[in-house]
């Protein structure tokens, strides 16, 4: 499976778990999103080598996810993800943003 493959995969898990197509990967800063929203980046790429070659990778995306309310259990849906673990949160513009890394 490619890194893009990857990351198609990765956006329509997030679609489910935010239960809407609010989902951005690398948005521009002309775009205007719908919130709740998520925003997502590559963030790493590690390759396992053997013999200098490499065999298999592993691809590490930002997940942040944006919204009025922090009341609802998306983040809890976030966090059920396979190898996704919190970073950290903050507010900015009246939105509670959480971001987490997520590999696949």
């Amino acid at each position: 499976m490619t890194l893009e493959d990857r990351r198609l995969k990765l956006h329509s898990e997030l679609c489910r778990v935010l239960g809407s197509r609010n989902v951005y990967y690398d948005p521009p800063s002309s775009i205007n999103m719908k919130y709740p929203a998520i925003v997502y980046s590559r963030y790493r790429v590690d390759t396992r080598k053997a013999d200098n070659i490499g065999y298999l990778r592993d691809a590490g995306f930002s997940v942040t996810l944006i919204r009025k309310d922090d009341d609802d259990d998306c983040l809890d849906r976030l966090l059920d993800l396979p190898f996704a673990s919190f970073d950290r949160s903050f507010s900015a513009d009246n939105m509670h943003h959480d971001v987490l890394t997520v590999f696949v």
